[in-house]
């Protein structure tokens, strides 16, 4: 595809405009699934929360570890 727009470009065989159209229909094909998997996340936000929030407890527990670690080592 790639090769093909150099040559639509430099051989002015397509218009600035149709190539934009084109890269904004291919944009809007790859980001389809991930806005439709964000508007079923929004859905249920409290989920998400609990997810974030138990994420943030592992993330918490961790530092304190590494940090125990660190103060071991270091004094």
């Amino acid at each position: 595809m790639e090769d093909e727009v150099q040559t639509w470009c430099t051989g002015a065989k397509r218009g600035c405009t149709e190539c934009k159209q084109i890269l904004a229909e291919k944009l809007l094909t790859h980001l389809e699934p991930i806005q439709s998997k964000r508007r079923e996340l929004e859905k249920d936000s409290d989920s998400i929360w609990d997810l974030l929030n138990a994420g943030k407890k592992r993330a918490a527990a961790l530092a304190r570890q590494t940090m125990a670690e660190i103060k071991e080592i270091v004094f």
